[in-house]
């Protein structure tokens, strides 16, 4: 069971954990703002930092008929499966008793296929603040820079699997 840990780099799952932690606060509070009523003071630095033309605007949501569903929920939820899947990685759950498919090295993989596609969503916002909006949201930046450093964890931790393994198979 240690060993398993050590292959996939523990620590760098425990900081993955306690930066998906973060995104999820990050995020809630973004949902928050995005219902509230009023403009909130602590993110409307000036022009080119306002958090309330970012998160009101119309990208900050997504249409679903009728119902408009803040991207910063899509964040949430991720930020919430990535903090779930990593702590499940470092506690060895066994994944394989829900589907034989789901091995360690899957869950890691799925877990950084996930971010690597969250990336490119950040990136996309990111084009519409700096190219559309002519301003960033403070919070926006926060999560932008917690999601890089996720991918870099997990990046770090595949490149560690891969290496163990191929030493794995050197020894036979």
């Amino acid at each position: 069971m240690r060993e398993r840990k050590n292959i996939i780099g523990e620590n760098l799952l425990k900081a993955v954990a306690v930066l998906a932690f973060l995104a999820m606060g990050v995020t809630a509070y973004l949902v928050y703002l995005h219902y509230e009523p009023s403009a909130s003071s602590v993110c409307e630095i000036n022009a080119q930092f306002n958090c309330d033309i970012v998160n009101k605007s119309q990208w900050s949501y997504i249409d679903l008929g009728g119902f408009e569903l803040p991207v910063a929920v899509l964040g949430f939820l991720y930020y919430l499966c990535a903090f779930v899947l990593s702590i499940g990685l470092i506690r060895d759950w066994e994944y394989h008793r829900i589907h034989h498919w789901l091995t360690t090295k899957r869950v890691l993989r799925i877990l950084t296929v996930m971010t690597v596609i969250g990336v490119f969503f950040t990136l996309h916002l990111t084009y519409i603040e700096a190219f559309v909006l002519y301003t960033f949201c403070l919070f926006c930046v926060i999560q932008q820079l917690l999601i890089l450093g996720i991918l870099s964890l997990l990046i770090a931790a595949e490149v560690k699997h891969v290496k163990a393994n191929r030493e794995k198979v050197k020894l036979f």
